[in-house]
């Protein structure tokens, strides 16, 4: 019987959107983690990309062997078929829009920092190799961070302006969500997801299949807008225990 497969990086945004949206639904698929730069050849092999286009994750490969490479459409495949979609708003599309290019720059950010961190060099070599030799493959995870941040044009030198586009962003979407009243199972939204997911990059929520070491995740957190948005970040805990 065929299966369906899931490729990802388990800390990434993209990745835990598409992993929420069909675990909810109870979509059947075997996850497989992505190892930056030298997993490139296998996901490309897997991807089956067009010419000119880019494998990416998350990477989601149906029981009909369908293909999908972008988090948004992984939500509305998983939809399929059920009873009450996730996708549910015209708006849906347009938040998503909104919080790509955000997340774009917080890359860029992420990677500067990891970068400039030995701790959390040697953390992002364990995805690699094992961890008594995460030191020797720093550099290796050193090169595949920059690969990363080359292949999605992520800049790297401007961290301050990543902050501003998230502050400006939080701050047009927290008027819209009620932050007393988190959303159940049964009343789950793919907008609910967008935002929660957003919101690893100001604080990466503390579940275990969201696997970041100490510095790594300090590497994502933004101590400021922890602060200044703590309310939607209580809401985004109090999601995952209602609803993931």
């Amino acid at each position: 019987m065929p299966h369906a497969h899931l490729y990802g990086l388990a800390y990434s945004p993209w990745t835990e959107r598409a992993r929420w949206a069909l675990d909810h639904h109870g979509v059947v698929y075997r996850y497989h983690e992505h190892v930056p730069m030298l997993g490139e050849p296998l996901l490309r092999m897997h991807a089956k990309p067009a010419p000119g286009q880019r494998a990416t994750v998350p990477l989601f490969i149906d029981d009909r062997g369908e293909r999908f490479m972008d988090s948004l459409a992984i939500i509305e495949r998983a939809d399929r078929g059920a009873s009450r979609p996730l996708v549910t708003d015209p708006t849906t599309r347009a938040l998503a829009a909104k919080i790509e290019p955000v997340l774009r720059a917080t890359r860029g950010r992420v990677t500067a920092r990891i970068l400039a961190d030995p701790e959390a060099l040697r953390e992002s070599a364990t995805a690699a190799v094992p961890a008594f030799m995460a030191g020797l493959a720093a550099p290796v995870a050193a090169q595949g961070a920059k690969f990363i941040a080359k292949k999605h044009d992520a800049s790297l030198s401007a961290e301050r302006e990543s902050i501003a586009l998230m502050r400006a962003l939080l701050t047009e979407v927290s008027p819209t969500i009620d932050l007393e009243h988190p959303h159940t199972r049964e009343t789950l939204t793919a907008e609910d997801i967008l935002v929660a997911t957003l919101l690893h990059a100001v604080r990466p929520a503390h579940v275990s299949h969201i696997t970041l070491g100490p510095a790594s995740r300090r590497a994502w957190s933004s101590d400021e807008l922890a602060a200044e948005f703590s309310a939607l970040l209580a809401w985004r805990d109090a999601l995952y225990q209602s609803a993931r």
